[in-house]
């Protein structure tokens, strides 16, 4: 991985822009020695089908109207 500094960039910004969607190399930019931002180069998503995606993510409740627990449990609260 490159680095250099933003004066360095500023100064060659299109060039190295265009160095990094050639090599596929990352360059990290920095600003008084601390990394400030990295350019790295385009990954195209993939494209995958968006149905089907929560297939088998929904559980399956038989009875959701009734109590959970019987009449007995609530007046034990009481």
């Amino acid at each position: 991985m490159q680095t250099m500094t933003i004066t360095a960039f500023k100064a060659h910004a299109l060039r190295r822009i265009g160095q990094v969607a050639a090599s596929k190399e990352p360059i990290t930019i920095t600003r008084r020695g601390l990394p400030v931002v990295e350019i790295v180069p385009w990954k195209p998503k993939t494209s995958e089908n968006p149905f089907g995606k929560l297939a088998g993510s929904v559980l399956y409740e038989e009875d959701i109207v009734s109590p959970a627990a019987d009449s007995g449990t609530f007046e034990a609260c009481k």
